[in-house]
């Protein structure tokens, strides 16, 4: 047996997704944050650990151009 739903279920439905995704946007705005400072950290910690890298880096400044 088919149960149609009715334009209220289907509104119904749609606030409730439309809440989901707002809290999903919110996540996931929260976890790119997070992988930048993360990122951030991990390149300061490869330059602090290996001096060589600063070398390299000042080698490849002049080509990023």
């Amino acid at each position: 047996m088919k149960e149609l739903g009715t334009k209220a279920d289907l509104a119904i439905i749609e606030a409730k997704l439309e809440k989901i995704e707002a809290k999903l946007e919110k996540e996931i705005l929260k976890l790119d944050k997070k992988f930048t400072i993360m990122f951030l950290i991990l390149a300061f910690l490869i330059i602090f650990i290996n001096k060589d890298a600063i070398e390299l880096i000042i080698k490849v400044l002049p080509f990023a151009k």
